[in-house]
């Protein structure tokens, strides 16, 4: 694997690498470095529940195929167009 392939790997999965940081430092500071509590697993529970909602809200949706055609056609009908290039990756 060349380098441009591994940056471009861990560009993708970046929130989902830096997510399992964040997730195995909060996990060993309150489960395994004092005796697990409620309050600790409500702890860890609460900050997985918050990456993950993070991960939902900034996932991207489904993509809308648009055709030159369209794109010409709702250019020239006299309103101002919004014209948003958008890429999953």
């Amino acid at each position: 694997m060349n380098l441009i392939k591994f940056y471009k790997t861990v560009r993708r999965y970046s929130f989902l690498i830096t997510s399992i940081i964040i997730l195995s430092f909060v996990i060993y500071k309150y489960l395994l470095t004092q005796d697990p509590q409620l309050h600790s697993y409500l702890i860890v529970l609460g900050v997985a529940a918050a990456l993950f909602g993070i991960w939902f809200w900034l996932h991207p949706g489904t993509m809308q195929n648009i055709t030159v055609d369209e794109v010409l056609k709702s250019l020239g009908n006299g309103r101002p167009t919004f014209l948003n290039v958008y890429s999953n990756y």
